[in-house]
Protein backbone atom coordinates (compact mmCIF):
# COMPACT_ATOMS: atom_id res chain seq x y z
CA UNK A 1 0.00 0.00 0.00
CA UNK A 2 2.87 2.37 0.81
CA UNK A 3 4.48 1.61 -2.57
CA UNK A 4 1.21 2.36 -4.33
CA UNK A 5 0.93 5.71 -2.56
CA UNK A 6 4.48 6.64 -3.58
CA UNK A 7 3.76 5.60 -7.18
CA UNK A 8 0.65 7.76 -7.30
CA UNK A 9 2.58 10.75 -6.03
CA UNK A 10 5.34 10.14 -8.59
CA UNK A 11 2.96 9.76 -11.54
CA UNK A 12 1.14 12.90 -10.49
CA UNK A 13 4.43 14.78 -10.72
CA UNK A 14 5.00 13.25 -14.20
CA UNK A 15 1.64 14.48 -15.44
CA UNK A 16 2.39 18.01 -14.24
CA UNK A 17 5.81 17.80 -15.88
CA UNK A 18 4.34 16.69 -19.22
CA UNK A 19 1.98 19.66 -19.15
CA UNK A 20 4.92 22.00 -18.48
CA UNK A 21 7.14 20.56 -21.22
CA UNK A 22 4.52 20.94 -23.98
CA UNK A 23 3.79 19.01 -27.15
CA UNK A 24 7.33 17.73 -27.68
CA UNK A 25 6.99 15.61 -24.57
CA UNK A 26 3.35 14.81 -25.12
CA UNK A 27 4.04 12.85 -28.29
CA UNK A 28 4.70 9.54 -26.53
CA UNK A 29 1.43 9.95 -24.68
CA UNK A 30 -0.66 10.72 -27.76
CA UNK A 31 0.66 7.66 -29.51
CA UNK A 32 -1.56 5.64 -27.22
CA UNK A 33 -4.54 6.69 -29.34
CA UNK A 34 -3.06 5.20 -32.53
CA UNK A 35 -3.69 1.64 -33.67
CA UNK A 36 -1.84 -0.98 -31.69
CA UNK A 37 1.73 -1.77 -32.81
CA UNK A 38 2.81 -5.14 -34.16
CA UNK A 39 3.15 -7.90 -31.57
CA UNK A 40 6.97 -7.87 -31.59
CA UNK A 41 7.09 -4.21 -30.45
CA UNK A 42 6.34 -2.91 -26.96
CA UNK A 43 4.70 0.35 -26.00
CA UNK A 44 4.59 2.34 -22.75
CA UNK A 45 1.55 3.96 -21.22
CA UNK A 46 0.73 5.77 -18.00
CA UNK A 47 -2.18 4.73 -15.85
CA UNK A 48 -4.20 6.91 -13.58
CA UNK A 49 -4.44 4.74 -10.46
CA UNK A 50 -7.05 7.00 -8.96
CA UNK A 51 -9.54 6.35 -11.80
CA UNK A 52 -11.92 3.65 -10.55
CA UNK A 53 -14.62 3.96 -13.26
CA UNK A 54 -14.76 4.08 -17.02
CA UNK A 55 -17.36 5.66 -19.28
CA UNK A 56 -18.87 3.49 -21.97
CA UNK A 57 -18.12 6.05 -24.67
CA UNK A 58 -14.38 6.31 -23.90
CA UNK A 59 -11.43 4.13 -24.75
CA UNK A 60 -10.41 1.66 -22.09
CA UNK A 61 -7.34 -0.48 -21.54
CA UNK A 62 -7.38 -4.15 -20.75
CA UNK A 63 -4.66 -6.74 -20.38
CA UNK A 64 -4.11 -9.07 -23.29
CA UNK A 65 -4.82 -12.64 -22.41
CA UNK A 66 -1.68 -14.54 -21.59
CA UNK A 67 0.57 -11.46 -22.06
CA UNK A 68 0.82 -9.45 -18.84
CA UNK A 69 2.34 -6.00 -19.15
CA UNK A 70 1.01 -5.23 -22.69
CA UNK A 71 -2.15 -3.42 -23.54
CA UNK A 72 -4.82 -3.46 -26.23
CA UNK A 73 -7.02 -0.55 -27.33
CA UNK A 74 -10.77 -1.26 -27.69
CA UNK A 75 -12.96 0.74 -30.04
CA UNK A 76 -16.20 2.20 -28.76
CA UNK A 77 -18.82 -0.44 -28.32
CA UNK A 78 -21.16 -0.91 -31.31
CA UNK A 79 -23.87 -2.45 -29.22
CA UNK A 80 -26.96 -0.46 -28.45
CA UNK A 81 -27.05 1.46 -25.17
CA UNK A 82 -29.85 -0.75 -24.01
CA UNK A 83 -27.60 -3.82 -24.03
CA UNK A 84 -26.50 -4.51 -20.50
CA UNK A 85 -23.77 -6.60 -18.97
CA UNK A 86 -23.72 -8.07 -15.54
CA UNK A 87 -21.60 -6.37 -12.83
CA UNK A 88 -19.45 -9.49 -12.59
CA UNK A 89 -18.58 -9.28 -16.31
CA UNK A 90 -17.72 -5.60 -16.03
CA UNK A 91 -15.39 -6.13 -13.10
CA UNK A 92 -13.77 -9.10 -14.79
CA UNK A 93 -12.61 -6.94 -17.68
CA UNK A 94 -11.74 -3.90 -15.58
CA UNK A 95 -9.76 -5.15 -12.58
CA UNK A 96 -6.62 -7.26 -13.05
CA UNK A 97 -5.64 -9.75 -10.41
CA UNK A 98 -2.87 -9.06 -7.81
CA UNK A 99 -0.09 -10.80 -9.75
CA UNK A 100 -0.91 -8.90 -12.91
CA UNK A 101 -0.84 -5.59 -11.01
CA UNK A 102 2.62 -6.33 -9.61
CA UNK A 103 3.93 -7.30 -13.03
CA UNK A 104 2.41 -4.18 -14.52
CA UNK A 105 4.17 -1.92 -11.94
CA UNK A 106 7.50 -3.66 -12.54
CA UNK A 107 7.14 -3.10 -16.26
CA UNK A 108 6.30 0.58 -15.72
CA UNK A 109 9.40 1.20 -13.58
CA UNK A 110 11.56 -0.77 -16.00
CA UNK A 111 10.58 1.27 -19.04
CA UNK A 112 10.22 4.63 -17.23
CA UNK A 113 12.37 7.33 -18.97
CA UNK A 114 15.42 8.16 -16.87
CA UNK A 115 15.31 11.90 -17.52
CA UNK A 116 11.68 12.16 -16.46
CA UNK A 117 12.39 10.04 -13.42
CA UNK A 118 15.10 12.45 -12.21
CA UNK A 119 12.98 15.46 -13.13
CA UNK A 120 10.17 14.24 -10.89
CA UNK A 121 12.47 13.39 -7.99
CA UNK A 122 14.09 16.83 -8.22
CA UNK A 123 10.68 18.45 -7.66
CA UNK A 124 9.93 16.58 -4.47
CA UNK A 125 10.17 18.43 -1.13
CA UNK A 126 13.58 18.18 0.51
CA UNK A 127 12.34 16.17 3.47
CA UNK A 128 10.46 13.76 1.15
CA UNK A 129 13.53 13.28 -1.02
CA UNK A 130 15.66 12.23 1.94
CA UNK A 131 13.00 9.69 2.91
CA UNK A 132 12.94 8.33 -0.66
CA UNK A 133 16.74 7.85 -0.56
CA UNK A 134 16.16 4.88 1.70
CA UNK A 135 14.17 3.00 -0.97
CA UNK A 136 17.10 1.70 -3.00
CA UNK A 137 20.76 2.24 -3.80
CA UNK A 138 19.96 3.91 -7.11
CA UNK A 139 17.85 6.58 -5.48
CA UNK A 140 20.47 7.13 -2.82
CA UNK A 141 23.15 7.71 -5.48
CA UNK A 142 21.22 10.59 -7.03
CA UNK A 143 23.11 13.06 -4.84
CA UNK A 144 26.28 12.39 -6.82
CA UNK A 145 24.59 12.28 -10.24
CA UNK A 146 25.53 15.10 -12.62
CA UNK A 147 22.28 14.82 -14.60
CA UNK A 148 20.26 15.00 -11.37
CA UNK A 149 22.16 18.13 -10.37
CA UNK A 150 21.19 19.74 -13.67
CA UNK A 151 17.56 18.83 -13.09
CA UNK A 152 17.68 20.45 -9.65
CA UNK A 153 18.94 23.72 -11.13
CA UNK A 154 15.82 23.92 -13.35
CA UNK A 155 13.45 23.66 -10.40
CA UNK A 156 12.15 27.05 -9.20
CA UNK A 157 13.60 27.83 -5.77
CA UNK A 158 11.18 27.45 -2.89
CA UNK A 159 11.36 29.30 0.41
CA UNK A 160 14.88 29.38 1.87
CA UNK A 161 15.85 27.45 4.95
CA UNK A 162 17.68 29.05 7.86
CA UNK A 163 20.92 27.76 9.40
CA UNK A 164 21.35 29.14 12.92
CA UNK A 165 23.76 28.93 15.86
CA UNK A 166 22.45 28.91 19.42
CA UNK A 167 24.09 30.31 22.54
CA UNK A 168 23.75 26.98 24.29
CA UNK A 169 25.47 24.99 21.50
CA UNK A 170 27.84 27.23 19.58
CA UNK A 171 29.52 24.25 17.89
CA UNK A 172 26.31 22.75 16.47
CA UNK A 173 23.70 24.27 14.20
CA UNK A 174 19.92 24.20 13.89
CA UNK A 175 18.09 24.41 10.53
CA UNK A 176 14.54 25.72 10.14
CA UNK A 177 12.26 24.62 7.27
CA UNK A 178 9.57 27.33 6.88
CA UNK A 179 7.39 25.21 4.55
CA UNK A 180 6.93 22.51 7.18
CA UNK A 181 7.53 24.86 10.11
CA UNK A 182 9.97 22.36 11.52
CA UNK A 183 13.45 22.51 13.07
CA UNK A 184 16.21 20.10 12.07
CA UNK A 185 19.45 19.50 13.98
CA UNK A 186 22.15 18.36 11.57
CA UNK A 187 25.55 17.03 12.59
CA UNK A 188 28.56 18.08 10.53
CA UNK A 189 31.50 16.05 11.88
CA UNK A 190 34.05 17.78 9.64
CA UNK A 191 33.53 21.19 11.26
CA UNK A 192 36.18 21.92 13.92
CA UNK A 193 34.95 21.43 17.47
CA UNK A 194 37.71 23.32 19.28
CA UNK A 195 36.92 26.52 17.38
CA UNK A 196 33.71 28.51 17.26
CA UNK A 197 32.67 28.79 13.59
CA UNK A 198 29.83 31.06 12.53
CA UNK A 199 27.76 31.05 9.30
CA UNK A 200 28.57 34.26 7.41
CA UNK A 201 27.25 33.71 3.85
CA UNK A 202 25.43 31.25 1.58
CA UNK A 203 24.79 30.52 -2.10
CA UNK A 204 23.37 27.62 -4.07
CA UNK A 205 22.65 25.50 -1.02
CA UNK A 206 26.15 25.95 0.43
CA UNK A 207 26.90 27.76 3.69
CA UNK A 208 30.18 29.58 4.30
CA UNK A 209 31.59 29.50 7.82
CA UNK A 210 34.29 31.66 9.41
CA UNK A 211 35.94 30.92 12.72
CA UNK A 212 35.62 33.51 15.45
CA UNK A 213 39.33 34.30 15.19
CA UNK A 214 38.85 35.44 11.56
CA UNK A 215 41.50 33.01 10.29
CA UNK A 216 39.90 30.05 8.49
CA UNK A 217 36.97 29.65 6.09
CA UNK A 218 34.86 26.52 5.63
CA UNK A 219 32.17 25.69 3.05
CA UNK A 220 29.54 23.03 3.73
CA UNK A 221 26.22 21.67 2.50
CA UNK A 222 24.30 21.09 5.74
CA UNK A 223 21.96 18.60 4.04
CA UNK A 224 24.54 16.29 2.45
CA UNK A 225 27.42 17.14 4.84
CA UNK A 226 29.64 17.88 1.84
CA UNK A 227 32.52 19.83 3.44
CA UNK A 228 35.63 21.75 2.40
CA UNK A 229 38.19 23.82 4.29
CA UNK A 230 39.41 26.69 2.15
CA UNK A 231 43.15 27.35 1.76
CA UNK A 232 44.85 30.12 3.68
CA UNK A 233 44.21 33.60 2.38
CA UNK A 234 46.92 35.49 0.54
CA UNK A 235 45.73 38.75 2.09
CA UNK A 236 46.51 39.15 5.76
CA UNK A 237 43.47 38.98 7.99
CA UNK A 238 42.43 41.55 10.51
CA UNK A 239 44.28 39.86 13.35
CA UNK A 240 47.48 39.97 11.29
CA UNK A 241 46.85 43.61 10.44
CA UNK A 242 46.57 44.35 14.15
CA UNK A 243 50.09 43.04 14.72
CA UNK A 244 51.43 45.60 12.22
CA UNK A 245 49.86 48.52 14.04
CA UNK A 246 52.40 50.23 16.32
CA UNK A 247 51.61 49.32 19.90
CA UNK A 248 50.20 52.15 21.93
CA UNK A 249 50.70 52.58 25.63
CA UNK A 250 50.17 49.38 27.59
CA UNK A 251 47.26 48.88 29.92
CA UNK A 252 47.65 47.66 33.49
CA UNK A 253 45.90 44.66 35.01
CA UNK A 254 45.91 44.99 38.79
CA UNK A 255 44.64 43.20 41.89
CA UNK A 256 43.33 45.19 44.85
CA UNK A 257 43.50 44.31 48.54
CA UNK A 258 39.73 44.63 48.86
CA UNK A 259 38.90 42.30 45.93
CA UNK A 260 41.66 39.76 45.45
CA UNK A 261 39.47 37.59 43.19
CA UNK A 262 38.61 40.36 40.73
CA UNK A 263 40.86 42.58 38.67
CA UNK A 264 40.91 46.23 37.70
CA UNK A 265 42.30 47.44 34.37
CA UNK A 266 43.64 50.95 33.81
CA UNK A 267 43.65 52.60 30.39
CA UNK A 268 46.30 55.37 30.50
CA UNK A 269 45.13 56.95 27.22
CA UNK A 270 41.65 57.63 28.61
CA UNK A 271 42.81 57.74 32.25
CA UNK A 272 39.98 55.39 33.11
CA UNK A 273 39.58 52.27 35.22
CA UNK A 274 37.72 49.20 33.96
CA UNK A 275 36.47 46.33 36.06
CA UNK A 276 36.32 43.17 33.91
CA UNK A 277 34.78 39.90 34.99
CA UNK A 278 36.52 36.68 34.00
CA UNK A 279 34.13 33.88 35.02
CA UNK A 280 36.61 31.12 34.13
CA UNK A 281 39.16 32.21 36.74
CA UNK A 282 38.85 30.17 39.95
CA UNK A 283 37.05 31.99 42.74
CA UNK A 284 38.16 29.78 45.62
CA UNK A 285 41.84 30.48 44.91
CA UNK A 286 43.74 33.74 44.87
CA UNK A 287 45.41 34.11 41.47
CA UNK A 288 47.91 36.89 40.76
CA UNK A 289 49.07 38.33 37.42
CA UNK A 290 52.77 37.49 37.03
CA UNK A 291 53.60 38.05 33.33
CA UNK A 292 52.14 39.09 29.99
CA UNK A 293 52.83 38.95 26.26
CA UNK A 294 50.85 39.78 23.10
CA UNK A 295 47.72 40.88 24.93
CA UNK A 296 47.62 37.79 27.16
CA UNK A 297 48.11 37.82 30.93
CA UNK A 298 49.60 34.87 32.80
CA UNK A 299 48.23 34.13 36.28
CA UNK A 300 49.68 31.97 39.05
CA UNK A 301 47.74 30.91 42.11
CA UNK A 302 49.11 31.99 45.47
CA UNK A 303 50.02 28.37 46.25
CA UNK A 304 52.37 28.29 43.22
CA UNK A 305 50.68 25.21 41.76
CA UNK A 306 48.48 26.19 38.78
CA UNK A 307 49.00 28.53 35.84
CA UNK A 308 46.27 30.27 33.85
CA UNK A 309 46.41 32.38 30.67
CA UNK A 310 43.70 34.86 29.78
CA UNK A 311 42.88 37.77 27.48
CA UNK A 312 41.16 40.23 29.85
CA UNK A 313 39.40 41.98 26.96
CA UNK A 314 37.84 38.98 25.18
CA UNK A 315 37.83 36.62 28.21
CA UNK A 316 39.64 33.97 26.18
CA UNK A 317 40.84 31.63 28.92
CA UNK A 318 43.02 28.57 29.34
CA UNK A 319 44.22 26.56 32.32
CA UNK A 320 47.69 25.18 31.68
CA UNK A 321 48.38 21.50 32.35
CA UNK A 322 50.03 20.48 35.61
CA UNK A 323 53.79 20.86 35.83
CA UNK A 324 55.98 17.78 35.89
CA UNK A 325 58.00 19.22 38.78
CA UNK A 326 56.19 19.92 42.05
CA UNK A 327 57.19 23.34 43.31
CA UNK A 328 56.22 24.53 46.77
CA UNK A 329 58.45 27.62 46.91
CA UNK A 330 58.08 30.88 45.01
CA UNK A 331 59.00 31.04 41.36
CA UNK A 332 59.84 33.85 38.94
CA UNK A 333 57.84 33.78 35.72
CA UNK A 334 58.48 35.17 32.23
CA UNK A 335 56.45 35.04 29.01
CA UNK A 336 57.42 35.51 25.33
CA UNK A 337 55.80 35.17 21.90
CA UNK A 338 57.03 32.86 19.14
CA UNK A 339 56.39 35.58 16.56
CA UNK A 340 54.64 38.89 16.32
CA UNK A 341 51.30 37.60 17.60
CA UNK A 342 49.80 34.79 19.64
CA UNK A 343 48.72 32.98 16.44
CA UNK A 344 52.21 31.44 16.29
CA UNK A 345 52.10 30.44 19.93
CA UNK A 346 53.77 31.60 23.12
CA UNK A 347 56.09 30.26 25.81
CA UNK A 348 56.11 30.60 29.59
CA UNK A 349 59.18 30.03 31.76
CA UNK A 350 59.26 29.56 35.52
CA UNK A 351 62.45 29.28 37.56
CA UNK A 352 62.92 28.59 41.25
CA UNK A 353 65.66 29.55 43.68
CA UNK A 354 67.13 26.04 43.56
CA UNK A 355 67.72 26.30 39.81
CA UNK A 356 64.77 24.15 38.75
CA UNK A 357 62.97 25.51 35.71
CA UNK A 358 60.42 24.45 33.08
CA UNK A 359 59.07 25.87 29.83
CA UNK A 360 55.48 25.70 28.63
CA UNK A 361 54.85 25.75 24.85
CA UNK A 362 51.32 26.63 23.81
CA UNK A 363 51.67 24.86 20.45
CA UNK A 364 52.36 21.54 22.20
CA UNK A 365 50.28 22.42 25.29
CA UNK A 366 52.85 20.81 27.55
CA UNK A 367 55.69 21.57 29.95
CA UNK A 368 59.27 20.52 29.16
CA UNK A 369 62.54 20.48 31.11
CA UNK A 370 65.27 21.55 28.68
CA UNK A 371 68.08 20.79 31.11
CA UNK A 372 69.77 21.90 34.32
CA UNK A 373 71.18 25.26 35.30
CA UNK A 374 74.78 25.69 34.00
CA UNK A 375 77.70 25.92 36.42
CA UNK A 376 78.43 29.56 35.57
CA UNK A 377 75.17 30.59 37.29
CA UNK A 378 75.57 30.85 41.07
CA UNK A 379 73.16 28.75 43.09
CA UNK A 380 70.97 29.19 44.97
CA UNK A 381 69.28 31.92 42.95
CA UNK A 382 68.22 34.69 45.32
CA UNK A 383 65.65 36.06 42.90
CA UNK A 384 63.99 39.41 43.43
CA UNK A 385 60.34 38.33 43.35
CA UNK A 386 59.18 41.95 43.66
CA UNK A 387 60.61 42.50 40.18
CA UNK A 388 58.84 41.00 37.19
CA UNK A 389 60.85 39.56 34.33
CA UNK A 390 61.73 41.74 31.36
CA UNK A 391 61.34 40.36 27.82
CA UNK A 392 63.48 41.75 24.99
CA UNK A 393 63.18 39.79 21.78
CA UNK A 394 63.24 36.16 22.78
CA UNK A 395 65.32 36.68 25.93
CA UNK A 396 64.02 36.95 29.48
CA UNK A 397 65.86 38.92 32.20
CA UNK A 398 65.43 38.28 35.95
CA UNK A 399 66.85 40.33 38.82
CA UNK A 400 68.81 38.52 41.50
CA UNK A 401 70.93 39.29 44.57
CA UNK A 402 73.98 37.76 46.24
CA UNK A 403 75.62 38.59 43.94
CA UNK A 404 73.56 41.56 42.68
CA UNK A 405 72.88 41.44 39.00
CA UNK A 406 70.77 39.93 36.25
CA UNK A 407 70.17 36.37 35.05
CA UNK A 408 69.01 35.91 31.45
CA UNK A 409 67.60 32.99 29.46
CA UNK A 410 67.37 32.85 25.66
CA UNK A 411 64.15 31.07 24.69
CA UNK A 412 65.47 30.24 21.21
CA UNK A 413 68.90 28.85 22.08
CA UNK A 414 68.17 27.67 25.65
CA UNK A 415 71.29 29.39 27.05
CA UNK A 416 71.49 30.82 30.58
CA UNK A 417 73.76 33.80 31.35
CA UNK A 418 74.59 35.69 34.52
CA UNK A 419 75.65 39.34 34.76
CA UNK A 420 77.05 40.73 38.02
CA UNK A 421 75.90 44.35 38.29
CA UNK A 422 76.23 46.21 41.63
CA UNK A 423 73.11 48.08 42.73
CA UNK A 424 73.14 51.84 43.49
CA UNK A 425 73.61 52.77 47.13
CA UNK A 426 70.61 53.36 49.42
CA UNK A 427 68.35 51.50 46.97
CA UNK A 428 65.15 49.69 47.97
CA UNK A 429 61.99 48.27 46.36
CA UNK A 430 63.77 48.14 42.99
CA UNK A 431 62.54 46.37 39.86
CA UNK A 432 63.59 45.90 36.24
CA UNK A 433 61.96 47.71 33.32
CA UNK A 434 62.52 47.93 29.58
CA UNK A 435 61.91 50.41 26.79
CA UNK A 436 62.94 50.02 23.16
CA UNK A 437 65.42 47.25 23.93
CA UNK A 438 67.01 49.14 26.82
CA UNK A 439 67.13 47.63 30.30
CA UNK A 440 66.26 50.04 33.10
CA UNK A 441 66.02 49.98 36.87
CA UNK A 442 63.44 51.82 38.94
CA UNK A 443 63.52 52.05 42.74
CA UNK A 444 63.34 54.14 45.86
CA UNK A 445 66.46 56.07 46.83
CA UNK A 446 66.37 56.90 50.55
CA UNK A 447 68.91 59.00 52.36
CA UNK A 448 68.33 60.39 55.85
CA UNK A 449 64.61 61.30 55.87
CA UNK A 450 64.32 62.08 52.17
CA UNK A 451 62.92 59.55 49.71
CA UNK A 452 62.74 59.85 45.95
CA UNK A 453 61.89 57.61 42.98
CA UNK A 454 64.82 57.27 40.58
CA UNK A 455 65.32 55.73 37.13
CA UNK A 456 68.61 54.12 36.00
CA UNK A 457 69.67 52.70 32.65
CA UNK A 458 72.08 49.79 32.23
CA UNK A 459 75.26 50.68 30.37
CA UNK A 460 76.11 47.69 28.18
CA UNK A 461 79.83 48.49 27.94
CA UNK A 462 80.54 48.90 31.65
CA UNK A 463 77.60 46.88 33.07
CA UNK A 464 76.83 49.68 35.50
CA UNK A 465 73.63 51.54 36.32
CA UNK A 466 73.46 55.19 35.25
CA UNK A 467 70.78 57.51 36.64
CA UNK A 468 68.71 59.04 33.85
CA UNK A 469 65.72 60.60 35.65
CA UNK A 470 63.95 61.03 38.97
CA UNK A 471 60.56 62.11 40.26
CA UNK A 472 59.97 65.89 40.55
CA UNK A 473 61.14 67.28 43.90
CA UNK A 474 57.76 68.80 44.68
CA UNK A 475 56.25 65.32 44.58
CA UNK A 476 59.04 63.86 46.67
CA UNK A 477 58.39 66.36 49.47
CA UNK A 478 55.23 64.43 50.27
CA UNK A 479 57.40 61.42 51.16
CA UNK A 480 59.65 63.27 53.57
CA UNK A 481 59.86 61.57 56.95
CA UNK A 482 57.53 58.75 55.95
CA UNK A 483 58.23 55.06 55.61
CA UNK A 484 57.25 54.69 51.95
CA UNK A 485 56.95 51.36 50.10
CA UNK A 486 56.81 51.10 46.31
CA UNK A 487 55.44 48.45 43.95
CA UNK A 488 56.00 48.58 40.21
CA UNK A 489 52.85 47.38 38.45
CA UNK A 490 54.16 47.51 34.90
CA UNK A 491 57.56 47.62 33.26
CA UNK A 492 56.93 47.85 29.51
CA UNK A 493 57.79 51.38 28.39
CA UNK A 494 55.17 52.90 30.68
CA UNK A 495 55.59 52.32 34.40
CA UNK A 496 52.84 52.36 36.99
CA UNK A 497 54.11 52.86 40.52
CA UNK A 498 52.12 52.31 43.69
CA UNK A 499 53.52 54.47 46.53
CA UNK A 500 51.99 53.95 49.95
CA UNK A 501 52.51 54.51 53.62
CA UNK A 502 50.22 54.66 56.64
CA UNK A 503 49.17 58.17 55.70
CA UNK A 504 49.38 57.95 51.92
CA UNK A 505 48.31 55.91 48.88
CA UNK A 506 49.47 57.26 45.53
CA UNK A 507 49.46 55.88 41.99
CA UNK A 508 51.68 57.52 39.36
CA UNK A 509 52.77 56.63 35.83
CA UNK A 510 56.11 57.34 34.23
CA UNK A 511 56.62 57.35 30.45
CA UNK A 512 60.22 56.30 29.84
CA UNK A 513 60.32 57.75 26.31
CA UNK A 514 58.88 61.18 27.10
CA UNK A 515 60.08 61.25 30.75
CA UNK A 516 56.63 62.38 31.81
CA UNK A 517 55.23 61.82 35.31
CA UNK A 518 51.46 61.72 35.76
CA UNK A 519 49.14 61.03 38.66
CA UNK A 520 46.62 58.22 38.27
CA UNK A 521 43.03 58.69 39.45
CA UNK A 522 41.97 56.49 42.33
CA UNK A 523 40.56 53.06 41.59
CA UNK A 524 36.91 53.06 42.71
CA UNK A 525 34.48 50.25 42.10
CA UNK A 526 31.31 51.02 40.11
CA UNK A 527 28.67 52.55 42.37
CA UNK A 528 31.28 52.75 45.10
CA UNK A 529 33.08 55.60 46.81
CA UNK A 530 35.99 53.97 48.60
CA UNK A 531 39.35 53.95 46.84
CA UNK A 532 40.87 50.55 46.28
CA UNK A 533 44.43 49.76 47.42
CA UNK A 534 46.42 48.20 44.60
CA UNK A 535 48.24 45.04 45.70
CA UNK A 536 49.99 43.89 42.51
CA UNK A 537 49.67 44.01 38.76
CA UNK A 538 51.31 43.76 35.38
CA UNK A 539 51.34 45.75 32.14
CA UNK A 540 49.92 44.26 28.94
CA UNK A 541 49.29 45.54 25.44
CA UNK A 542 45.54 45.16 24.75
CA UNK A 543 44.80 42.98 21.73
CA UNK A 544 41.34 41.87 20.60
CA UNK A 545 42.65 38.96 18.51
CA UNK A 546 44.94 37.38 21.12
CA UNK A 547 43.73 33.88 21.96
CA UNK A 548 44.82 31.85 24.94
Amino acid sequence: MEELTMLRQLIGQVQELLQLYGSSHLQPHTQLLQPPPPPQQHSCCFINLDDKSAEDGCYSYIMRAGKPGTFKMLEPSSKSPSAKRSRKEKNRGRLPDASSSTEMMDQIWKEFPEDLFEAVIARLPIATFFRFRLVCTKWNSLLTSHSFSQQCTQVPQAQPWFYTITHENVNTGAMYDPSLKKWHHPTIPALPTKLIVLPVASAGGLVCFLDIGHRSFYVCNPLTRSFKELPARSVKVWSQQCTQVPQAQPWFYTITHENVNTGAMYDPSLKKWHHPTIPALPTKLIVLPVASAGGLVCFLDIGHRSFYVCNPLTRSFKELPARSVKVWSRAAVGMTLNGESTSLGYKILWVGCDGEYEIYESIKNSWTRPGSMPSNVSLPLYLNFRSQAVSIGGTLYFMRSDPDGIVSYDMDTGVWKQFVIPNPLHLSDHTLAECGGRILLVGLLTKNAATCVCIWELQKMTLLWKEVDRMPNIWCLEFYGKHVRMTCLGNKGLLMLSLRSRQMNRLVTYDISSREWLKVPGCVLPRGRKRQWIACGTAFHPCLTASA
